[in-house]
């Protein structure tokens, strides 16, 4: 597993920070620049220096994770900071009002000593001494009114500025779809949305942010897991040899499969519901696929497949289906039994022409089809089969 964490994170932050690490010679030298970012509050750019470390030497990965739990503590002291600082603004705003209302009671304190000077001679000397009294009083409490003002204002201006701090460290964040993002509490992570709101609770011990794809790498009590962004968990394995009645998702990507036989032994696992085949040089599918009854995403993208069997259509839960850049020329008439189909990527294949049961695909809601062989009157057909349906014969519409 470290193995293949190592290398999804290096691809996926290569592109990005290669410009950033040329000028570094060593791995330790990444650690360095990502501790200047940090200091510079560009925490996002900081985690990437960290994780790039780790890719760049494993050895470094404890270094690189105390660093990025350290990057998340000092996010969360900003957000408990600004919330402190709000509620000091409040109780500042608070004591300027009862300054505000102490001063109206004083001015009509005067207003009274003066009613009471003008109706009692007798007492004017008594009553001119309440008179400058309930004015100084007065005066003092305008004083106290214009400070506590002065400190609410200045207490709401800190608020204000902790707030757009904290709001420029969420933008930094990487946020899936704009709506979950990795976010740590202590000693376990969850995810979070944009504004600070916890959607998956802090329970695992470790994680990995969303990929592409909508599923997270999260590991709790010593067992690893994909959870999708509803927080539905799957237990996952990369290793053929781990498969049992446990496991419900299977992620080997990239990766030789080698004899068929480990294919047939991975096809043996009915309780699967995502099967991720990415890149692993599969060229023919057996029919026993059909016995994935329970699959609901099937990645066959990047292998050598010039077709499919016939049984591909028995698979009733199937929600998402990658086919892109294989070989397949033509689709079995089977197509038209997969129900639930909401996805289907068929892009860079050799395709002229979709069976007539994709009509029957009543719930497929996108359909990605460039770099093929489909004429004018091809792609008005497809139109026709399936109005109701987001397809793409460009990728750039």
């Amino acid at each position: 597993m470290k193995y293949l964490l190592t290398t999804i994170l290096f691809l996926s932050i290569f592109c990005t920070i290669n410009a950033q690490v040329e000028d570094c010679p060593t791995c330790p030298c990444i650690i360095e620049l990502g501790d200047k970012y940090s200091q510079k509050r560009k925490y996002a750019d900081a985690i990437d220096m960290y994780n790039a470390a780790t890719a760049c030497d494993i050895n470094l990965k404890d270094e690189a994770d105390q660093k990025i739990k350290n990057v998340f503590k000092r996010i969360e002291k900003e957000r408990d900071d600004a919330i402190a600082a709000e509620k000091r603004a409040i109780k500042a705003e608070e004591k300027a009002k009862q300054s505000l209302i102490a001063e109206q009671k004083a001015k009509e304190k005067a207003k009274a000593a003066l009613v009471k000077a003008q109706t009692a001679k007798q007492k004017a000397k008594q009553s001119l001494i309440a008179e400058e009294e309930a004015l100084k009083q007065t005066k003092i409490s305008e004083q106290k009114a214009i400070q506590q003002k002065k400190i609410a204002e200045e207490q709401r201006q800190i608020a204000k500025e902790k707030t757009e701090n904290l709001q420029d460290v969420l933008d930094a964040l990487y946020f899936y779809e704009d709506s979950l993002a990795l976010a740590p509490k202590g000693r376990k992570f969850g995810f979070i949305n944009k504004k600070g709101k916890v959607l998956i609770d802090y329970k695992y011990d470790e994680a990995l942010r969303f990929d592409y794809r909508g599923y997270a790498k999260v590991k709790r009590n010593g067992k690893d897991y994909l959870i999708d962004t509803k927080g539905i968990e799957y237990r996952w394995t990369d290793d053929i040899k781990k498969l049992n009645e446990s496991i419900r998702a299977f992620y080997y990507e990239i990766r030789l499969l080698g004899r068929r036989k480990k294919l047939y032994k991975i096809l043996k696992n009915k309780q699967i519901c995502i099967l991720l085949l990415k890149g692993s040089k599969i060229r023919q599918l057996p029919s026993e696929i059909g016995q994935l009854s329970n699959l609901q995403e099937l990645d066959l993208s990047y292998n050598k497949l010039p077709s499919l069997p016939a049984e591909i259509g028995q698979l009733s839960s199937l929600q998402t289906l990658n086919l892109s850049y294989n070989n397949l020329s033509s689709l079995p008439a089977e197509f038209g039994q997969l129900s639930n189909l909401q996805t289907l990527d068929l892009w860079n294949n050799n395709l002229s022409s979709l069976p007539v049961e994709f009509g029957q695909l009543s719930n497929l809601q996108t359909l990605h089809l460039w770099n093929n062989n489909f004429s004018k009157a091809e792609k008005q057909k497809i139109k026709k089969l399936l109005p109701n349906c987001d397809i793409r014969f460009n990728q750039s519409n």
